[in-house]
């Protein structure tokens, strides 16, 4: 019986380092798709851009 206490705690170890290697590589991505690690508030951006109209 100990052996299956040991499989579970061995499975959710596995489970906890997935899903710190997966958050990490979304977080990655994002300041790559964004060029920056601020945060970005699209409605300030919005308004910025009405008073400086793009060509």
């Amino acid at each position: 019986m100990s052996w299956l206490w040991i499989v579970l705690g061995a499975w959710l170890v596995l489970a906890l380092g997935a899903a710190v290697v997966i958050g990490r590589g979304i977080r990655r991505a994002d300041r790559e798709e964004i060029g920056s690690t601020l945060d970005w508030d699209a409605t300030k951006l919005d308004i910025e851009d009405t008073r400086q109209p793009r060509d």
